[in-house]
């Protein structure tokens, strides 16, 4: 969703396909072997313990049977802010919407076709239960993350990259973290790829954007209500910058649900969103050239 002009001080990239994403990683060394090795391994336990597109993943195993799940201190802090952002929607951004997804067509196969019909996603309290570093599930239930998990990755792959270099860019997928050098971030128009709506600068921050149009299908897309399991109609594009990219993901999903202004309050960021009218909402925001 994202056009990063190239920096004359990194002069160096990593690519690589990690969870059903491509990432590129731009620094002015090279990356050494042990620090790749380091990031390719916290992306293979995250996938394997999050994704619910593999079947040996620890969430598949809880659409079979009940369970609890041990949580490292930024993965509690997620499922905090997910609860939050739950509760302020009126459950309309859920971890429980997996099975709407699947029915839509979303599922591990991309199948891309409905099988059933659309359905709310489980009440939280039914399912689900946040202790201290833990979530237990009380009856079995395939959970997705994806409206801040891709972030979370990107914060741990950026917080490895910090141990041995100073400067970076990350990109997964349209998901952006940058350290210690500044970026001019195009926001591409999302009927339009040669358009921008405007241009953030992203420095020690993280800019991650939504839009319906990159996973259509049928009259169905991606950015599901889990009150109805129905996909949203009103939205075309949603931009968030931030501290981190977890909250910088969370809040583009949020933002489909929830006013400019009502965002900035529950998850600290500059936001912007485009109306399926074209019409621009944003709050003030001192890093976004916004071109209304």
């Amino acid at each position: 969703m994202h056009s990063i002009p190239s920096s004359s001080r990194l002069r160096h990239r990593l690519s690589f396909e990690a969870i059903g994403t491509r990432w590129h990683i731009d620094t002015p060394t090279h990356i050494p072997a042990g620090a790749a090795a380091d990031i390719y391994a916290a992306i293979q336990a995250f996938d394997q313990k999050w994704s619910r597109f593999r079947s040996d993943s620890q969430v598949s195993a809880l659409r079979l049977t009940v369970g609890t799940l041990a949580l490292d201190a930024d993965e509690y802090a997620m499922w905090q802010l997910y609860r939050q952002v739950y509760d302020a929607t009126d459950s309309a951004v859920s971890p429980l919407v997996a099975a709407a997804l699947e029915a839509s067509g979303y599922d591990a196969a991309y199948s891309l076709t409905r099988t059933a019909e659309a359905t709310a996603a489980p009440d939280w309290d039914d399912a689900l239960s946040l202790g201290h570093n833990s979530l237990t599930v009380h009856q079995p239930t395939l959970l997705d993350i994806g409206a801040a998990g891709k972030g979370l990755l990107v914060d741990r792959v950026a917080s490895l990259l910090s141990n041995t270099i100073d400067t970076y860019t990350i990109d997964a997928g349209g998901d952006i973290y940058v350290a210690g050098h500044s970026e001019r971030i195009a926001l591409e128009h999302p009927d339009n790829a040669s358009f921008a709506i405007g241009v953030a600068h992203v420095a020690d921050s993280a800019l991650c954007g939504s839009a319906p149009n990159r996973r259509t299908w049928a009259d169905t897309h991606h950015i599901i209500d889990a009150r109805s399991g129905v996909s949203t109609t009103h939205i075309a594009a949603t931009w968030t910058l931030a501290a981190t990219a977890m909250a910088a993901d969370l809040a583009t999903t949020t933002l489909f649900f929830l006013p400019p202004e009502s965002t900035q309050q529950l998850i600290p960021c500059q936001p912007v969103v485009m109306n399926t009218n074209g019409q621009l909402r944003y709050t003030t925001n001192k890093d976004m050239e916004i071109y209304a």
